[in-house]
């Protein structure tokens, strides 16, 4: 079972379905599992275990990945086909899945670049090589390895009632790169020949695929694909996902995931959480990033679910805070949502627990205390606990004199705390707060220093009411 703890971020405008995963993640006490499920090895992509075409909704895949333009819901264009692999398309749209006879073709010289890798593949298939033979080929080559690549025929995508063959390869002209370059490509049986139906995304910074899941996803009788693909820029590298769909009508794959699924290291599921019959993508662990400047890491448990016409973002549950920084977001958090005993509590607990860590910021100790006391008096006196906010108030005048690195927060906190008492309003207290920034800009630029991982703050997010 798999620990599911920590305080929970829940998307705005939250349905009952939603709802109902909530609950079941909650109510896991020992892990996630199912009966009769596959479990690929944690040694990374390996040939997927026997199957039948489909997969009964239900089931379950889990795999460890180590460590954008959003993909769109639009058909994905097909590479051009050789003249000789593919002829027109029958008037009513449809396509033709004869296939060609099994064959004895000699093996192929091997490409001269990578970008002939497609033809040879489809020109092998066509003259009615076999699969096994394929993949000993490309084993060859370099193309496929002992921890990556596949190639198989055991998945009709299209639901035609043939099947499809998916090859996953690498660019083995770059194999020194990292991530090892690669491609995830469909081919389909048409006129006696094949042809390609699908590429997925290939170039620097894309790694070699993982084929992790097919079957009916969304109980829509149809099959789905969904495969895993390293994506680096600049340094920073996360496994994202493509949930994948036959659209007869397009002749082509729809991308089924509006949002990036993805996370730099997390543990990726799939799974029918809540019963329903639809299967949901679970990634725990995930949201940390290799990249020190994205600022102090916190993972989390994200759920991903079918809403009628996509795979969208259903909740996402942070892990419990090791640092400092984070524990105040929660408060702030709580806070913004009306929790006010739950936000003292917390900002309590980042003024006083000695476990929390610090980050590479400067003057961070000063600066989170000054700024838990300041939103500590706007708690109190939402709470009407005036004697409290009081002495707070007290305690961080005395602590940030001016001229000291916390002064910055002292003033915005007396700026509420004079117009909160001259109106017994709120929005009043804030909006003294605000004006206050635009004297002190450090009191934004501060909270904004922990890198793009982590919460960005707007000036009116200095006081909430």
């Amino acid at each position: 079972m798999l620990a599911l703890t920590g305080r929970l971020a829940i998307l705005r405008d939250m349905n009952v379905k939603t709802a109902i995963l909530l609950t079941v993640l909650l109510l896991s006490a020992a892990g996630l599992t199912a009966c009769g499920a596959d479990v690929l090895p944690v040694d990374g992509a390996t040939p997927l275990p026997a199957a039948a075409p489909t997969v009964t909704p239900g089931g379950m895949i889990v795999i460890w990945l180590p460590t954008e333009g959003p993909p769109t819901p639009t058909p994905t264009p097909l590479p051009p086909t050789p003249d000789y692999l593919l002829t027109a398309l029958p008037p009513d749209g449809g396509t033709a899945a004869e296939c060609p006879p099994p064959g004895n073709p000699p093996p192929p010289d091997p490409p001269a670049t990578y970008s002939q890798y497609m033809t040879v593949i489809n020109r092998f298939l066509s003259d009615g090589g076999s699969v096994p033979f394929l993949s000993s080929i490309l084993s060859t080559w370099g193309a496929i390895g002992d921890d990556y690549g596949l190639v198989t025929d055991a998945y009709d995508l299209t639901g035609d009632g043939v099947f499809e063959v998916i090859v996953i390869i690498s660019d083995p002209f770059n194999a020194e790169v990292s991530p090892l370059p690669g491609q995830l490509l469909v081919f389909g049986c048409h006129e006696g020949g094949y042809r390609l139906l699908y590429g997925s995304d290939f170039g620097p910074g894309f790694g070699v695929p993982s084929l992790l899941y097919v079957g009916d996803m969304n109980a829509d009788t149809r099959p789905e694909m969904v495969f895993f693909q390293q994506r680096c820029q600049r340094g920073d590298c996360v496994q994202a996902a493509q949930v994948l769909t036959w659209s007869t009508p397009n002749d082509g794959f729809l991308t089924l995931n509006v949002d990036t699924v993805g996370s730099p290291d997390g543990r990726f599921s799939i799974q029918d959480l809540d019963a329903d019959g639809i299967l949901e993508i679970m990634i725990q662990g995930g949201g940390i990033s290799t990249d020190v400047s994205a600022g102090p890491p916190r993972s989390s448990t994200t759920v991903w679910d079918w809403n009628g016409l996509n795979y969208v973002r259903a909740l996402t549950q942070l892990d419990p805070p090791l640092y400092r920084i984070h524990v105040i977001h929660d408060a702030d958090r709580a806070l913004e949502q009306g929790d006010g005993d739950e936000a003292i509590r917390l900002y309590r607990e980042a003024l006083d627990n000695p476990r929390l860590g610090s980050w590479q910021v400067p003057n961070e100790p000063v600066m989170l205390r000054a700024y838990a006391l300041y939103r500590l008096i706007v708690a109190y006196a939402f709470m009407d606990r005036d004697d409290d906010a009081l002495d707070t108030y007290s305690t961080l005048m005395a602590d940030n004199q001016p001229g000291t690195p916390g002064y910055v927060y002292a003033a915005l906190g007396d700026a509420f705390w004079r117009a909160f008492q001259a109106s017994h309003n709120l929005h009043t207290g804030c909006m003294a707060a605000a004006e206050m920034v635009a004297t002190y800009p450090e009191a934004v630029l501060f909270l904004n220093s922990y890198g793009p991982a982590n919460r960005t703050y707007q000036i009116p997010d200095i006081c909430p009411f």
